[in-house]
């Protein structure tokens, strides 16, 4: 008997269900709430009408609709008169809706305002409970069901956001009469663990029926209660939950609350190129600043040289011998002058023996000039010796001659003086001074003294 069945196509079995449904139903009465309100470019309104327990779709077209668009809002309760009809390719039925009258607000709207009012005097949505979103959180913690398209989206948008932070998903419900109670248990959860920096509380679109859940007492107050920082991403841009209104931060998408949960990775590579301009700016004008002090420095020392002093008071004795021989000469040529005109003026006789006298005086004048200019001499002498001998003793050199060396580094040709070990690196160029000469050499090992 079964053989003998004929059998018919999907579209003929839609066929003849839109005939039985249209010809029975063709004229009727329903009330109930408005939600999902959609209104399409070509003018038409499509809606669904529920009640507690059931929900139908309808559709206002244009020529009806513009006689009661004004009617037709998300929470109101209406009355609408229309036929059954059903869309034969996907096999949907539907109330196509000729008149519309309002009854006030719908139970769940008034439900809405009613807790929403409630939780706003306990001051649930106040600013100052809110916590600040980490900016490099270790790890983020995700609230949604792991079998919904939003965790798919949110993990794209992690791995291209921040590969580098790992995650975890604390599975849940996020639709139905058992979400609200798991979404509590799944955030407890992650508070118990402390795991996380932050969490995202995600969820795809839907119609108000099915982003309920978010608007649970429960729901909200366990968001509240959380001690690790929340991020909502509840549906799209236009829906709005009281779990966004306590969160920490709402998202208008779920891949939009990934992107709030830290910084991205290209922000920090800028901030860090950022940083470190800053830094070899900064490196760059201490060591401009320490090169210049430190030719001062070596200008100062080239002025304060044991040799530098000696040559200057070298020159200060050439000096005064030559002062001294010259006024040694203008006096002796003076005094001949003057014996000169003495013996013009003297006779002959009185000449020869004043000349004898003027001789005699001439010569131990002479002796006692040379005895003085000796002793003058002989002072500076050893005032000259002395100085020496104190600017020797103080040179460098007799340091290197006690067996000590001078190590200096070679940075390409200029030297510099070596004050820690700190300055140095293995491969650095060294030039050794000692008392009888030079050594060059490299550096293979650097260690550090322990304090």
């Amino acid at each position: 008997m079964f053989q003998e069945m004929k059998y018919i196509t999907v579209s003929e079995l839609n066929q003849q269900i839109k005939f039985q449904l249209e010809g029975s139903f063709f004229h009727c009465l329903v009330e109930g709430e408005i939600s999902n309100v959609i209104r399409a470019q070509s003018g038409h309104i499509y809606f669904n009408l529920k009640d507690a327990n059931s929900m139908i779709r309808c559709v206002a077209w244009r020529s009806n609709a513009m006689s009661f668009n004004g009617f037709i809002e998300n929470g109101a309760k209406v009355e609408i008169q229309g036929k059954l009809s059903l869309y034969v390719p996907r096999g949907d039925y539907q109330v196509v809706v000729n008149r519309l009258a309002p009854l006030g607000r719908g139970n769940l709207y008034l439900a809405f305002e009613q807790l929403r009012e409630k939780l706003q005097k306990e001051g649930l949505f106040n600013p100052e409970h809110k916590k600040l979103i980490p900016q490099y959180p270790k790890k983020i913690g995700i609230v949604t069901s792991p079998n919904a398209a939003a965790l798919q989206d949110v993990l794209k948008v992690l791995k291209d956001h921040r590969p580098d932070i790992p995650y975890e998903v604390y599975p849940t419900l996020v639709q139905g009469i058992e979400a609200a109670p798991q979404i509590v248990k799944a955030m407890e959860r992650a508070n118990y663990e402390a795991n996380c920096d932050v969490l995202l509380v995600v969820r795809g679109g839907g119609s108000i029926e099915d982003l309920w859940c978010f608007n649970d007492e429960r729901v909200v107050r366990a968001i509240f209660a959380s001690t690790i920082p929340v991020i909502t991403g509840v549906g799209h841009e236009v829906d709005t939950t009281l779990s966004d209104f306590v969160a920490d931060l709402r998202a208008p998408t779920p891949t939009a609350a990934a992107k709030l949960s830290s910084i991205s990775q290209q922000e920090i590579m800028q901030t860090l190129d950022r940083c470190e301009y800053q830094l070899i700016q900064l490196m760059q004008n201490s060591m401009a600043a320490q090169e210049k002090a430190l030719k001062e420095r070596m200008v100062k020392l080239s002025y304060l040289h044991p040799m530098q002093k000696i040559k200057e008071k070298q020159v200060s004795l050439d000096a005064k011998a030559e002062r001294l021989c010259s006024l040694m000469r203008t006096i002796h040529q003076k005094n001949i002058a003057v014996f000169q005109n003495f013996e013009k003026r003297l006779q002959i006789g009185l000449l020869t023996r004043k000349q004898i006298q003027l001789t005699e005086q001439l010569t131990r004048s002479e002796v006692q000039l040379n005895k003085i200019m000796q002793g003058q001499y002989q002072q500076l002498e050893k005032r000259l010796h002395n100085s020496v001998l104190l600017l020797d003793s103080l040179s460098p050199l007799k340091v290197l001659a006690r067996g000590y060396s001078v190590t200096q580094k070679n940075d390409e040709g200029t030297l510099y003086a070596i004050n820690s070990v700190e300055s140095l690196t293995v491969g650095d160029q060294l030039v050794t001074r000692l008392s009888d000469g030079v050594v060059r050499s490299a550096i293979i090992d650097l260690q550090k003294t322990r304090k």
